[in-house]
């Protein structure tokens, strides 16, 4: 939802202020997805309980172990 509302003010600067800053979309959505971004959630808004996915050391770990990690849908 930020990053659609960031994308989209670049097409409402025209209506807004007589001038197209549309060229600067494609510069924002590299600038705003070439990062990670991290929101935090508070425990309240989560409409879920808690549950383990998966565990694994993080010292002991290997790339072979997470290589084999399947994603089910």
């Amino acid at each position: 939802m930020y990053i659609e509302y960031r994308l989209t003010f670049w097409d409402t600067v025209k209506d807004r202020y007589k001038v197209d800053m549309s060229a600067l979309k494609p510069f924002a959505v590299k600038c705003l997805t070439d990062h990670v971004q991290v929101h935090t959630v508070d425990g309240e808004d989560v409409m879920a309980r808690p549950a383990e996915i998966c565990s694994y050391s993080l010292s002991s770990v290997t790339v072979s172990e997470l290589s084999k990690i399947k994603v089910s849908h």
